[in-house]
């Protein structure tokens, strides 16, 4: 009997018992949290503002890790979380005034449901799908909603245990609940160990594709030119096969020339060097892709993005050339200059 999805990974056993040992935290500090607060001495109007600091609190991280864990990486993310779950429970045990457990509450990762609203959430999924196969990924999404139920489940269970506490050895009730938010920053310590044996492959950050060369602008245009060369001869020999070449063989002179024509063989895309020259191809060819290219002048233009793009999305080096003197790069290479389009680009130039 499997008790594991078909093609499970060491990863993905990873990242199923980090989502157990935060289910089991979040289904007892859930039940324990409002407790807590009113042990604190603090009212009812204290615990819903507490209660809905973590609300809030989980949605903005939740949204801010969407934004930015294609640049600092998922892994990374995910020990970050662990380190910030460890300071909640340390926060909730030290701190015992309102507003700062506000803030703790805003900030750190504890949720007021036994339900996974944390930013754990979006990173281990996202990590799932990359671990196993395309054909177990139902299955791994289900074990790990499933993992997440029935350990949330015991951690509910265990949320009597400050009574039992109370009860059987005399523990002060403060105390036996401070105890369990102390349980909660070893989950948390233990959760961090788990998330650092990932492999450092997952963090999947962005390489900055924006921060083109100029080789790669010219090798494209060439590859676009030499393709629309290639469709123009074949169109070219389509129309000489119609039954107009019937009519040509009674000239012998214009049959001559026609077959000329199509004895002319396209141009080889594997001909261009990578460097984006073209000089490598016969001389007929070179006016022919030149003469393409400078067709495609406004798409060629497009394809080269903006300074601005480069430095706010991606955080290029301002070292690297500007989009004015990649432009000026292809004028020089291709005789074709692609100005600015408006008065940004024109300030990044």
């Amino acid at each position: 009997m499997r008790l594991l999805p078909e093609g499970t990974t060491p990863e993905t056993r990873i990242l199923y018992a980090g989502r157990g040992l935060r289910a089991f935290a979040d289904g007892f500090v859930s039940l324990l949290l409002p407790i807590y607060i009113t042990a604190l001495g603090f009212d009812v109007v204290a615990v819903g503002l507490i209660s809905a600091a973590t609300m809030l609190g989980s949605a903005a991280l939740t949204i801010g890790v969407g934004f930015t864990a294609h640049r600092y990486g998922r892994r990374i993310l995910l020990v970050g979380s662990a380190l910030l779950m460890i300071a909640t429970g340390i926060g909730f045990l030290l701190v015992h005034e309102l507003w700062p457990l506000v803030v703790i509450a805003f900030i750190g990762t504890i949720n007021p449901s036994p339900a996974d609203v944390s930013v754990f959430y979006p990173l281990e999924q996202s990590l799932l799908a990359e671990t196993v196969p395309a054909k177990s990924r139902t299955a791994t999404f289900a074990g790990y909603a499933l993992i997440g139920s029935l350990v949330a489940a015991l951690g509910a269970l265990a949320a009597g245990l400050p009574g039992l506490l109370q009860t059987s050895f005399h523990v002060d009730l403060l105390m036996a609940l401070q105890s369990m938010f102390a349980l909660y920053t070893v989950l948390g310590l233990i959760t961090y160990y788990l998330y650092r044996r990932l492999p450092m492959r997952l963090d999947n950050r962005d390489q900055r594709p924006l921060c083109i060369r100029r080789d790669d602008i010219l090798l494209e245009a060439a590859m676009r030119a030499a393709g629309k060369a290639a469709n123009l001869h074949i169109t070219r020999a389509k129309s000489i096969e119609s039954p107009d070449r019937d009519h040509a063989a009674a000239d012998p002179r214009r049959l001559e020339t026609q077959n000329d024509r199509t004895s002319a063989k396209p141009p080889n895309p594997d001909d261009i060097a990578i460097g984006g020259s073209i000089g490598a191809l016969p001389s007929e060819q070179n006016t022919k892709i030149a003469a393409a290219v400078k067709d495609r002048r406004p798409a060629f233009c497009r394809s080269l993005p903006t300074e601005r793009d480069v430095h706010d999305r991606h955080g290029c080096d301002p070292a690297r050339p500007t989009r004015r003197r990649r432009a000026r790069q292809a004028e020089d290479e291709y005789g074709q200059y692609c100005p600015p389009q408006n008065a940004s680009d024109e300030a990044f130039a």
